[in-house]
């Protein structure tokens, strides 16, 4: 009996391979094709879906504009007919009238003012304002006495020496005539006397004697300030007095000043 040798089984093996190779690719194809047929017979009704489904959203759409639009031409004729109804009321035509005349003066007012207003800042562009402060010029508790008149004066800080006022020993002589605004404290020293100190702002013209325009009154240990508004000639002096009270100030920069503020001279 001859025996069979390996090589002999091999191309029945393969063989079979190729024959099962070919049957996976036909079911692979067939897999395939009826993949796409099914798809393609559903590809209708889905179509048809999405066209149903626009047209429903279109609708809405529409609707919803119909309806706004029946709104507002409801409301306009309410509008229309509640003005005719008041244009035949001669209640309503008087009361527009009073409104109209009423708007009308009130912009007249207005413009008026406005005029006004624009009339007083080119006034106020055009002033030239000059301005003097004067402080303490040590920092010590001085003695009045026996006349009373503050003399230690400085020119304050940041402050150049102006054309309308000139200071000499406690003397303020006037040197351009105007209305002045005229500021001045004084802080009187601490004791136990228990008087009261007063203070005066006098001018002394040069038609008359020393007058006093303004006072003021405070105890030790307080402040006493002056502001007035005064009418003031070339050649007038001003001075600060006390009068009455212990003649005992605190003297510094702080606690002792004094100034002049030009607001309109003669010639303006």
């Amino acid at each position: 009996m001859a025996c069979k040798h390996h090589s002999d089984f091999k191309p029945q093996k393969v063989d079979k391979d190729l024959e099962i190779s070919d049957r996976l690719k036909d079911l692979n194809h067939e897999t395939k094709g009826c993949c796409l047929s099914t798809w393609a017979k559903f590809l209708p009704l889905i179509n048809a879906l999405m066209l149903l489904v626009l047209a429903l959203v279109v609708t809405k759409q529409f609707l919803e504009l119909r309806d706004i639009k029946d709104e507002l031409v409801t409301l306009k004729k309410a509008c229309v007919d509640h003005e005719n109804t008041n244009i035949r009321n001669p209640l309503f035509k008087s009361e527009v009238k009073e409104d109209l005349r009423d708007n009308f003066f009130e912009r007249i007012k207005r413009s008026a003012h406005q005029r006004k207003i624009r009339h007083r800042r080119r006034r106020f562009a055009d002033m030239q304002i000059e301005a003097v402060h004067y402080q303490g010029n040590v920092d010590n508790t001085i003695s009045l006495k026996p006349n009373g008149m503050i003399r230690g004066w400085k020119l304050g800080s940041k402050m150049v020496d102006n054309q309308s006022v000139k200071n000499s020993r406690g003397k303020f002589a006037i040197l351009k005539s105007g209305l002045y605004f005229v500021y001045f404290q004084v802080l009187f020293a601490r004791n136990n006397d228990g008087n009261e100190n007063k203070v005066r702002m006098n001018v002394e013209r040069s038609s008359s004697q020393s007058v006093g325009y303004a006072r003021c009154v405070a105890s030790s240990g307080k402040t006493c300030y002056i502001g007035v508004v005064i009418s003031l000639n070339v050649t007038d002096i001003v001075t600060f007095q006390q009068f009455e009270g212990s003649y005992l100030i605190e003297v510094n920069e702080d606690r002792l000043y004094a100034g002049f503020i030009l607001l309109s001279n003669a010639s303006s």
